[in-house]
């Protein structure tokens, strides 16, 4: 690699020992290279729009323009904004998931699992480096597949409460295609198509269950709340359309992924709805079931 030293002044890409003067850089571990390629990255796309060509992908990303060190501002700052709905009804929980409800605990990894996910999404969004990424990748599969679970450990109770005992074997299943996924990213190839494929699968899967669920199944359409949560997905599945228009970042800071996450976070408390309802509903089930 050329030695960049002849047009970016005080930077030397091959002097380890290199440290970023601003504080605030250097503890977001923007490192001697790190520093080396977003300057290029900017300087390059400065001369081409310069030259009035339009704005181009480096490293098969958007150039954008860091903020205090992070990378992605608004995708940031919008995902750990996704983690707050959760958090807020992980401590509302013994008021909307009370222990006599079969789907307390399951509701409680869920929220849990969620937190996790969006603040890694948050990370990864402030500073992409090999670690976050993984970190983010893993996590969001671990929140699409534990969905899938929690989802049909419900309707496998609405059977009878007898064949909720095959959700046990079913997250055996899904834990070790889990396990299999993240050692063939780690130790064989980290594959974005990969990863993409199985989490359109996952969201394909548990879109279309509750679709049965609420419109096909004799015990999800006597529940009148059953539209929160096709609502839910539906609203969520448009969001990620934008995801479609693939737009260079708005002055440097907002792109279609940006606005995706910044659509989701008013729809969570939506999700949350339904599963308050699914409570009401089947504890009220419960004491009819215990009086006759």
């Amino acid at each position: 690699m050329q030695r960049p030293g002849h047009y970016i002044e005080g930077l030397d890409l091959f002097d380890p020992a290199w440290t970023n003067p601003d504080p605030v850089l250097a503890l977001m571990q923007w490192d001697c290279v790190s520093e080396c390629k977003y300057r290029c990255m900017h300087e390059t796309l400065g001369r081409f729009l310069d030259k009035g060509r339009g704005v181009v992908k480096f490293y098969g990303k958007w150039p954008f323009t860091r903020v205090l060190g992070m990378q992605e501002l608004v995708s940031s700052l919008t995902s750990f904004g996704n983690a707050v709905p959760h958090a807020y009804y992980l401590l509302r929980r013994d008021a909307y998931a009370p222990r006599e409800y079969y789907m307390s605990l399951p509701l409680l990894w869920f929220t849990l699992i969620c937190i996790n996910s969006w603040f890694w999404s948050g990370v990864f969004h402030a500073r992409d480096t090999p670690f976050t990424e993984a970190a983010d990748y893993f996590f969001a599969t671990s929140q699409l597949g534990y969905s899938v679970w929690m989802s049909a450990h419900r309707m496998l109770h609405d059977l009878t409460p007898s064949s909720s005992r095959l959700s046990a074997p079913l997250l055996l299943v899904l834990l070790s295609l889990y396990c299999y996924y993240i050692y063939h990213m780690l130790f064989v190839l980290f594959d974005y198509g990969l990863h993409m494929n199985i989490n359109t699968g996952l969201v394909v899967t548990h879109y279309l269950m509750w679709l049965v669920w609420a419109f096909l199944l004799p015990t999800g359409r006597s529940r009148p709340y059953r539209f929160y949560a096709v609502g839910f997905l539906t609203l969520v599945l448009l969001a990620a359309a934008c995801e479609v228009f693939d737009f260079p970042p708005y002055r440097g800071i907002w792109d279609a992924h940006s606005v995706w996450h910044s659509l989701t976070v008013p729809m969570i408390p939506v999700w949350y709805f339904f599963w308050i309802e699914d409570c009401k509903w089947e504890l009220r089930g419960g004491v009819k079931k215990r009086d006759s």
